[in-house]
């Protein structure tokens, strides 16, 4: 397979910051956005709409928790699921790659779903805990990878 994938150590540091950092990003596009090119009658329906879509964002910060769960618990089943194939080396790093990418992607919903709430109105004090405990998330999966995998197994492999 061609494509970017971590090689090193460092280089996986650097891939999980920038899933970490991708949510606040979003965040932070979305309300550039809004402010240069929605009209004002937008203004009026975002305020009109503030109360549902604000609870319905602390919601998500609730969300965010279990599913920032079941992110790691779907990135280790994944990961000993690569640990059992029969690829070779170049293989894995990019199969180990992928399965880091999905389990990201399923803790970084919630934040995600916050910031599209943040288009129609959402309280930025909801916005930010959705997108500060799902960005939290991303971050764990950096600590609770298996000890065999992800950046022990690099490290391993670029000290030899």
């Amino acid at each position: 397979m061609s494509g970017a994938r971590p090689r090193s150590a460092r280089a996986w540091r650097w891939a999980l910051a920038a899933m970490v950092i991708s949510v606040p990003l979003a965040w932070w596009l979305e309300a550039w956005v809004v402010s240069a090119i929605m009209p004002p009658a937008f203004a009026e329906l975002r305020h009109l709409l503030r109360p549902v879509t604000t609870f319905v964002t602390w919601g998500l910060v609730g969300l965010a928790v279990p599913v920032a769960v079941v992110a790691i618990i779907v990135h280790r089943w994944l990961w000993r699921r690569v640990a059992l194939s029969p690829a070779g080396e170049p293989e894995r790093d990019w199969q180990r790659f992928s399965a880091l990418m999905v389990s990201a992607s399923v803790a970084q919903a919630p934040g995600l779903l916050a910031v599209l709430a943040a288009v129609f109105g959402a309280e930025g004090s909801a916005v930010g805990a959705a997108v500060g405990v799902s960005s939290l998330g991303v971050a764990a999966l950096g600590f609770f990878m298996d000890g065999k995998s992800g950046l022990a197994a690099t490290q391993e492999r670029s000290t030899r």
